[in-house]
């Protein structure tokens, strides 16, 4: 459940949020909770992603390092960044990490652009972020300038009809408390983040420059409900929506 809270959604508010939950999420998604991560749209963006062996991915809100890791164990080279000093050292410091070697480093996503990276990537990924943050139309456009010419984004959000299915103003742009209801964490676990219409969204990617390839609605299937009853209602209503972007003047 989710409550509207009088809050701007600054940098400082986003920061100070991650940083106190940093131990409860890690345990959320390190210990199996996550079932709409590693069932639903977790597991269609790593699709929509393509081959990545050899290609240099730029992680975007890597958190703990979960995609990072999953890109690098398909052969990707991979660097990843996260405004939350703790979760990037939880990324640098899991077992994983010895062996994969993924670039972590504390970061904003609206100033990617203002780093002097080695090369252009040939993808970037935004799972589950965009939502997480005051200006994503920054990171966007901030993406698009390390971008090579060929280079795509694969980014997800929450699907705007999530919230409307649950009583929510469909067009009202919000900074919202949300609290996660997960039983197992014995702590509470809750985070920041903006509902938005998907036009709205849809014109930041525009204004930065990108074109929509590909747009896909994960749904549960039968079995998956039967295994996880949380996705029962995923089953009918889309709780994520991921987008396959390019560049427009890529010269396709």
């Amino acid at each position: 459940m989710s409550s509207p809270l009088a809050l701007q959604g600054t940098p400082e508010e986003i920061w100070a949020r991650w940083t106190a939950n940093v131990e409860q999420w890690c345990r959320f998604v390190r210990d199996g909770h996550d079932v709409h991560w590693d069932e639903l749209h977790g597991r269609a963006l790593l699709t929509a992603c393509g081959p990545v062996s050899g290609l240099r991915v730029l992680d975007i809100g890597c958190g703990e390092g979960r995609c990072a890791r999953a890109l690098a164990e398909r052969g990707a080279l991979v660097a990843g960044i996260d405004v939350c000093e703790a979760m990037v050292e939880k990324a640098r410091t899991h077992p994983d990490q010895a062996s994969q070697q993924i670039d972590f480093r504390v970061m904003n996503a609206v100033d990617v652009h203002r780093h002097v990276w080695p090369v252009p990537f040939g993808l970037v990924t935004a799972p589950m972020v965009l939502h997480d943050m005051p200006d994503p139309a920054a990171a966007l456009a901030a993406a698009a300038h390390v971008l090579g010419t060929r280079g795509r984004m694969v980014l997800s959000i929450p699907h705007p009809a999530w919230y409307v299915a649950g009583g929510e103003d469909y067009f009202a742009t919000a900074c919202e408390d949300h609290a996660w209801d997960v039983p197992q964490l014995g702590e509470p676990l809750s985070t920041l983040r903006w509902r938005r219409s998907l036009e709205e969204y849809a014109g930041m990617v525009r204004a930065a420059g990108f074109v929509i390839d590909d747009m896909q609605e994960p749904r549960a299937t039968p079995a998956q409900i039967d295994k996880h009853e949380r996705l029962s209602r995923a089953g009918r209503v889309p709780c994520a929506l991921i987008l396959v972007l390019s560049l427009a003047n890529s010269g396709r």
